[in-house]
């Protein structure tokens, strides 16, 4: 029998550590690449060592457990490489070549994208993935089994005499031809019972700290409504679902699809399940929130980033804080919690500009009361991103090189404004007393005080309508069962 084994690693950062137990999914790519090997008749095993902190002696010892049960060599054993765990990767793949010396080593994910002549000069990899791995796995194994050279794998860099050679780049246009994922090759009562599923490609956005336009294309390409809905409901009645997450960056950049997707979802499936999706303050309204909130829809997760207008123009992220404070009081108002991010030590962020940042992360999850409604993580130049491109025209000081830090937990540069001391003692500071750490703000600069007096006018009128609207008790409400 023929076998391949797709790997996703555990990390040691404190983030995916944190968030194994509340944020337990499967692996929706590796998902996605094994549904499409097993139609064509390949055993597939995923090993998935992150959702369930397996260690790499777990890992070793599956994989001759599968070898014993084969009597051979998988015809490729595949990673699933992310910043934080590509040094992991490189190591596990050194030890696994010694032990499955017929199978080549193939690494994809949006760290192998960006820094793969890095991983092939390590010499364990023998190919990496520049797209979609749906695309061109078939050609991959067709290559093991000697059927195409090498160089016929459509986006792939690879080793030839030393040198790195790539292929040309593709992205698959019609999404909606690719089975869903092999929800049925992994044992998903094991995973949190959410039902977590992307339903896009590619994003609109030109974010300078996001990868997403590099690695998925700046075309957004989308499921059409119905594959959308297909999919939700297979996991409801087969696995008996009713929490969704929608994990898209951008979930309503097609607004006609977005409102299609709420009929059905409506007149099939309403009172059935809930679910929260990923927008962007300049893609959402009063009519699509409408559909949205006629459709439990609970949660909306928006990118606010920074409270500075100046900073955020820097980021390219076309929004004011104005503008997001705005719709944050409108999803509010519909009873939809506003779900915000913020990222601190920016290109162009100063202390106070920090601090501001901070003060609106306070107040929203003072006011939004019993569940996180805001977070803030530390500025990261992931490989790829016009962030580390262009770092030193940004003023970026990069101090930090080990990709075990990359997790936006731990600061990675400083710029002539603020240091790597700075942002690690207010972050500690702000994770462990942040009222503290905003009454001192307060006092250092008083010029903030108005500011902070408007926004804290502006969260909590939005918060008081978010309770008007849901019309219940807070504390029996979470929104995706977490």
């Amino acid at each position: 029998m023929k076998w391949i084994v797709l790997i996703q690693l555990s990390s040691t950062s404190l983030i995916s550590k944190g968030s194994q137990n509340r944020y337990k999914f499967p692996p929706l790519g590796l998902l996605y690449i094994s549904s499409i090997l097993r139609m064509h008749g390949y055993a597939v095993h995923i090993i998935d060592l992150l959702s369930f902190g397996k260690d790499f002696s777990y890992l070793v010892k599956r994989m001759i457990e599968l070898k014993r049960k084969y009597g051979n060599d998988p015809l490729f054993i595949g990673f699933s490489v992310f910043t934080e765990n590509a040094n992991d990767a490189i190591i596990a793949s050194y030890v696994l070549k010694k032990v499955f010396q017929n199978s080549i080593i193939v690494f994809g994910g949006a760290h192998a994208k960006a820094a793969y002549e890095e991983l092939l000069q390590s010499g364990v990899v023998d190919i990496v993935s520049l797209v979609e791995g749906e695309g061109h796995v078939i050609e991959i194994v067709n290559y093991v089994e000697g059927l195409i050279p090498l160089e016929e794998i459509r986006g792939i860099a690879y080793l030839r005499n030393g040198h790195v050679e790539t292929t040309d780049r593709f992205f698959l246009e019609s999404l909606d031809i690719l089975p869903f994922p092999d929800f049925l090759n992994i044992k998903y009562h094991n995973y949190r019972q959410v039902g977590i599923i992307v339903t896009s490609r590619g994003c609109p956005g030109k974010c300078i700290f996001c990868a997403s336009r590099q690695f998925s294309g700046s075309k957004y390409r989308a499921y059409s409504e119905k594959r959308v809905f297909a999919e939700m409901m297979f996991l409801h009645f087969y696995f008996k679902i009713i929490s969704f997450g929608i994990m898209d960056d951008t979930f309503t950049v097609l607004k006609e699809r977005t409102k299609k997707f709420c009929y059905l979802l409506k007149k099939y499936a309403n009172d059935k399940i809930v679910y929260a999706i990923k927008s962007r303050v300049d893609l959402l309204n009063e009519e699509t929130l409408s559909y949205l909130k006629e459709t439990n829809c609970s949660a909306i997760h928006i990118g606010v980033e920074s409270a500075d207008n100046e900073v955020l123009k820097i980021m390219k992220k076309g929004i004011t804080i104005e503008k997001s404070l705005d719709i944050i009081e409108k999803i509010a108002s519909y009873g939809i919690m506003p779900e915000c991010s913020f990222i601190v030590g920016n290109p162009g962020d100063k202390p106070e500009t920090i601090y501001k940042t901070l003060m609106i992360v306070y107040l929203l999850n003072k006011y939004f009361t019993l569940y996180p409604s805001a977070v803030a993580g530390i500025c990261t130049p992931y490989p790829g991103t016009e962030l580390a491109l262009e770092s030193k025209e940004l003023g970026l000081k990069i101090l930090i090189k080990d990709w075990r830090r990359y997790d936006t937990s731990q600061p990675i540069f400083e710029t002539n404004d603020f240091s790597l001391n700075f942002i690690r003692e207010v972050m500690w500071s702000f994770n462990r007393e942040p009222e503290m750490l905003v009454e001192r703000a307060l006092k250092k600069y008083p010029n903030l005080k108005e500011f902070y007096e408007i926004v804290e006018r502006k969260i909590k009128n939005s918060a008081e309508s978010f309770f008007k609207a849901r019309k219940g008790n807070l504390k029996e409400w979470n929104p995706l069962n977490i």
